[in-house]
């Protein structure tokens, strides 16, 4: 991509090379059909030429080989004659329109299909990342290419195909010109293209500068907008409204700003265009009265200025489409970056999980954030037998969340193996094992994703409405304390939890998140901060019931709140990097 940065076409036609078979065999056939198009807009030109030689001298046309046997199997005086070519040209005209716009609406059809198919090809990339690329990328950046960016791309798709049917029909004037008039045909190409090159020598810099301007832009806006959103508690309680406001008026005016000024750079040559057009036309019309003496003046004219008319309009759609490719070329080179992503842990059909029938071991695990110098877990070995409930306690950035997600297959080690039954996850060939046993994970974190949908939906999250078992549901409820709250509600398993779950308390946002974990019954259950917003009362129960669970399931806790691990059969202290076994008496104790 780097060595077609600044040409905005070809980083337009690399868009192209994506495409499966079906979608390229769809740009071919339209590319056709574009082809033909310009072939009966070419016709329906040509067309005036015998209809102009009816009007003013139809004897001309029984001179004609060709124009001459449709007067003569037809025998028709000179009046019929006039009535005859009006009506042939007015067929050309209308069944060039016809063809015009059935070429219009099947390229708008093809661009939405074949911009879905690159959104989706483009998501599919980003969502099938390992996460470590999520933690070293700003999800503001993907929405923005998914959504902004990717619309853009598909406004570019659109101009190249204008530039191809400008361009094509543009050739076939061209080459009937210069059967009518080569001299005349070569002064008005040489005009419209000096014109036309000054004008772009002039302009192309501003739209590639805008361009990049308006994405980076697009992408402050979305973050602003997250990140505002996100803090809306803090933003009301502090007053500072006015504060975001202000940033995000700037920002959009910017943004604004910069669009407008692209769609000048774009309409403002037509006018001139037009100006010297009408002078070119003057200029021409004296060259073939007095510079040629052409008998056929009225009919030659009227065709050359029907020509003419057809050209600059070609030649301006050329030129509209090419500054409309090089305004959205930053946003086709975030959309290019987004699909040349190579999808790191994405494997075709379902992966059958990974039983756990033994043990869980962490063997020599090492691993450093970027950020640090020094590793946040520095050899830690770890056997977690099936049925166990682990317990980890350690201090603020000590490394739990880290290891925890080492343990689910969310990041791989530096050095070291997470190994299930002698099945080595992260040092295996393939990313098979990996999948397979975060197929058998349920994780529980502090902070619980919700969508904004009903409770009973947000327990089977990720299924399909036909697939989901309701008796797996209501037992996942039970088992997480939350069935009693539910029965509370008017609307029962159908309340709406709101967006980010304002329409739940902070301990049922919790019991909903277990309840979600039990309902896909996984060999492993890790529990993170779970009971930190819940009461003492709410704790106990779901303390009580973990024994329960971990006569199918393996269970790993982190807390804060020491008495959650009571019931543990080991509990451990992440500390400096290291995992040391700790005697839960102590801890009662203490």
């Amino acid at each position: 991509m780097k060595k077609i940065k600044n040409n905005p076409i070809l980083n337009t036609l690399q868009l192209l090379k994506y495409f499966n078979r079906k979608l390229k065999i769809r740009f071919l056939i339209l590319s056709i059909l574009i082809i033909f198009n310009s072939l009966t807009e070419l016709l329906s030109i040509s067309a005036i030429i015998p209809f102009l030689f009816a009007l003013t001298n139809p004897e001309k046309i029984n001179k004609n080989v060709f124009l001459s046997f449709f007067s003569e199997y037809l025998d028709l005086s000179n009046t019929n004659m006039v009535v005859f070519y009006s009506i042939l040209f007015a067929i050309f005209i209308l069944f060039s329109t016809f063809l015009k716009l059935l070429t219009v609406k099947i390229t708008c059809n093809f661009c939405a299909f074949s911009a879905n198919y690159l959104a989706s090809k483009g998501y599919k990339n980003y969502i099938n990342q390992n996460y470590k690329f999520y933690l070293t990328n700003k999800s503001s950046d993907f929405i923005n290419t998914l959504s902004i960016e990717l619309i853009k791309a598909q406004n570019s798709l659109e101009s190249l195909f204008v530039i191809l049917s400008a361009t094509i029909l543009s050739i076939f004037i061209l080459i009937s010109l210069i059967f009518i008039n080569p001299e005349l045909t070569f002064i008005i190409f040489l005009s419209i293209l000096i014109i036309y090159l000054l004008i772009v020598k002039n302009i192309q810099s501003k739209l590639l500068r805008n361009s990049k301007n308006i994405s980076r832009s697009n992408s402050n806006l979305i973050k602003m907008l997250q990140e505002s959103f996100g803090g809306i508690r803090e933003i009301l309680i502090n007053n500072n409204q006015n504060y975001f406001i202000k940033i995000f008026m700037e920002e959009d005016y910017f943004m604004r700003d910069r669009l407008e000024t692209s769609k000048f750079y774009k309409k403002s040559p037509r006018y001139f265009i037009e100006a010297s057009g009408v002078i070119l036309l003057i200029i021409t019309s004296l060259f073939v009265i007095v510079v040629q003496k052409n008998e056929n003046i009225i009919p030659i004219l009227g065709f050359i200025a029907f020509s003419f008319q057809k050209l600059l309009t070609s030649a301006q759609n050329i030129y509209g489409g090419w500054s409309s490719i090089c305004s959205f070329n930053s946003s086709v080179l975030a959309v290019l970056e987004t699909l040349n992503l190579v999808p790191k842990i994405y494997l075709k059909g379902e992966l059958t999980p990974l039983k756990l029938h033994k043990r869980i071991v962490l063997r020599d695990i090492i691993y450093k954030h970027n950020n640090q110098n020094n590793p946040t877990l520095n050899g830690i070995d770890l056997t977690i037998n099936k049925g166990e409930i682990i317990g980890i306690i350690g201090k603020t950035g000590s490394g739990k969340s880290t290891l925890l997600d080492i343990i689910n297959g969310l990041l791989e080690p530096k050095s070291g193996d997470l190994i299930i039954d002698n099945k080595k996850i992260y040092k295996n060939s393939s990313d098979r094992y990996l999948k397979m046993w975060q197929n058998n994970v349920a994780h529980v974190p502090q902070n619980i994703f919700l969508s904004n949908d009903s409770i009973f939906k947000n327990i089977a999250f990720g299924i399909e409405e036909n697939e989901i078992d309701e008796s797996s549901v209501f037992e996942a409820a039970i088992n997480a304390c939350l069935a009693d709250d539910i029965a509370n509600m008017p609307l029962g398993y159908n309340t709406i939890v709101g967006e980010r779950g304002c329409n739940l308390s902070g301990g049922q946002l919790q019991r909903l998140g277990i309840a979600r974990a039990l309902y896909r019954k996984k060999d492993l259950l890790i529990l993170d901060e779970i009971t930190s917003s819940l009461d003492k009362e709410t704790e106990n129960q779901i303390i009580d019931l973990l024994e329960n669970f971990a006569i199918n399931q393996t269970i790993i806790i982190i807390a804060h709140r020491l008495t959650t691990l009571k019931n543990c059969d080991k509990v451990f202290e992440l500390k400096e990097g290291k995992l040391s076994q700790i005697e839960i008496k102590d801890i009662i104790n203490n």
